[in-house]
């Protein structure tokens, strides 16, 4: 007789139902030509708690106030839209946090939510690239940019996410941020591509929401469900 672990079969039949579920998904995508990925959570890991823990580590005073401050004056909104520079974002967090902070100490505890992008999703987007065009759609911030840009090229050889992707935009460059329709439609028309052939994934729904507007098909990728399971049956 055979001992089986429940929490192994438990987590063996969530995976079948889940892949199951996604098989079912993918069978209504006849037609798709193009794929839309978003960045953070679905193709690069995050962890937002790594960017707190280390700015608590730079003996700022009410943290938390400081951030939600941030968040109702727009301040990260901004820097991902690319309204405000580099050196205006150090100097704004500066001020909240009251505290003369140096631009590496900011620019290290601001990128300690960037993890790394695993192996089987470099290798996904390879195989995706033989049959689809592949975009990247991203909410990010020039920091971040050049922080995971760098770490690219160091932990896997690609100069950039340009080697990956056929063309990729970022809200920083294009001063818009999802989920407003308008970025999507930017993507579609400086793309070259239909909206009706076009699959966008993201792990947030409502920038979901933003893109099926204008009639693009869509993929909710959670963070704890690995896209490269999600697209197995593309491939």
């Amino acid at each position: 007789m055979f001992l089986i672990n429940n929490h192994e079969l438990f987590d063996s039949i969530d995976k079948f139902v889940m892949h199951h579920k996604f098989t079912n998904m993918l069978k209504n995508l006849d037609g798709i030509r193009n794929i839309i990925f978003d960045f953070g959570g679905v193709i690069i890991d995050l962890d937002f708690s790594r960017t707190e823990k280390a700015f608590k580590k730079l003996s700022i005073p009410d943290f938390k106030g400081k951030m939600n401050q941030a968040v109702e004056g727009e301040l990260f909104m901004d820097f991902e839209k690319g309204l405000i520079s580099p050196n205006d974002f150090r100097n704004k967090l500066r001020y909240l946090a009251e505290r003369n902070i140096s631009d590496k100490e900011i620019d290290d505890a601001w990128n300690q939510l960037i993890l790394d992008i695993p192996e089987k999703r470099i290798n996904l987007l390879l195989k995706l690239r033989e049959k689809y065009q592949l975009f990247l759609l991203s909410n990010s911030n020039i920091i971040h940019y050049e922080f995971y840009t760098n770490n690219l090229k160091k932990r896997h050889g690609f100069n950039s996410l340009d080697d990956l992707f056929d063309k990729t935009f970022f809200s920083f460059n294009l001063k818009m941020y999802k989920p407003g329709p308008e970025i999507y439609k930017t993507v579609i028309d400086k793309a070259g591509i239909k909206s009706e052939e076009s699959l966008f994934i993201d792990d947030n729904v409502i920038n979901l929401e933003g893109a099926q507007k204008l009639g693009i098909k869509t993929l909710h990728s959670p963070q704890d469900v690995e896209i490269s399971e999600q697209l197995l049956d593309l491939i």
